[in-house]
């Protein structure tokens, strides 16, 4: 099983950072990075990847008091 997610996670990464048009993304970038020449894909990821980190830290130090 570990071979499969390790296989198949990557796949839906590179799917979603070459998909070509992802409105509620674009919708949502900040003024400071809107000059940035960012995919809307990767975007997406970022965006992603920060809701995991700071969900994971949040649980960390909620989880410690």
């Amino acid at each position: 099983m570990g071979i499969f997610y390790l296989g198949l996670l990557p796949s839906f990464w590179v799917r979603l950072r070459a998909a070509p048009d992802l409105p509620a993304i674009t919708a949502t970038i900040p003024d400071w990075l809107a000059g940035a020449s960012f995919s809307p894909g990767a975007l997406a990821k970022w965006w992603i990847c920060l809701a995991i980190v700071s969900s994971d830290v949040g649980a960390y130090f909620g989880g410690k008091v």
